[in-house]
């Protein structure tokens, strides 16, 4: 957990949770967040059909929430960046050797003004 991260879980414990999720084909998946007709202050994408889950869960953050994108390098995920930055997302790039490999990876973290980990 980053420092930011922790610091807001020690403000917030209750409000603090993780959900997985099963995979589902045909896309339905990623919809799967919208079902639960919550709100989400973080919404972690690291997992299948990425750019159709940021989709899906930006209706479903807080106004102050973030996404975390991990490894944000490929190119296939540049149109969820494209979407967020449309949506009024600005974007913090994490580089750095994924642990337990050597590759240089990125995980991106989107976020608007006033959001939870006062970035």
């Amino acid at each position: 957990m980053t420092k930011s991260g922790l610091i807001y879980y020690e403000k917030n414990p209750k409000k603090c949770r993780s959900t997985f999720f099963d995979y589902v084909p045909d896309g339905e998946y990623s919809k799967f967040i919208r079902s639960k007709q919550q709100k989400y202050d973080v919404l972690v994408v690291d997992g299948r059909d990425r750019v159709r889950c940021i989709y899906q869960g930006l209706e479903c953050l807080t106004d102050t929430g973030v996404v975390i994108l991990d490894d944000s390098q490929r190119s296939r995920y540049s149109e969820a960046l494209e979407y967020l930055k449309q949506n009024n997302f600005k974007c913090l790039d994490l580089i750095g050797i994924k642990p337990g490999t050597s590759a240089v990876c990125q995980t991106t973290i989107a976020y608007r003004d006033n959001n939870c980990l006062g970035l």
